[in-house]
């Protein structure tokens, strides 16, 4: 099975997980798999034609936005909703 959720890997049976970003347990091993994880923005046509097309990354702050959400142990979450722009 597969699945997004975070794992307690000391109390379910896991064979193997893929994470995203620095771990949180220490404890763990970990084997990097990717130096950087290259990551695009998108929007809709139709969301551009009606909100406008941002000219710069400041622009962003007024628009509407997806953010990936990893569910943790009970009812705790992460969201990753930090963008970092290189160019």
């Amino acid at each position: 099975m597969c699945s997004d959720r975070l794992t307690d890997f000391y109390r379910e049976f896991v064979d193997f997980a893929l994470r995203y970003g620095v771990p949180d347990d220490s404890a763990l091993i970990v084997k990097p798999l990717f130096s950087h994880v290259r990551r695009v923005l998108v929007a809709a046509p139709n969301y551009i034609n009606q909100h406008g097309m941002p000219q710069t990354p400041h622009e962003l702050k007024e628009h509407a936005a997806l953010a990936w959400v990893i569910r943790r142990s009970g009812a705790e979450t992460q969201v990753h909703d930090q963008w970092r722009f290189t160019r």
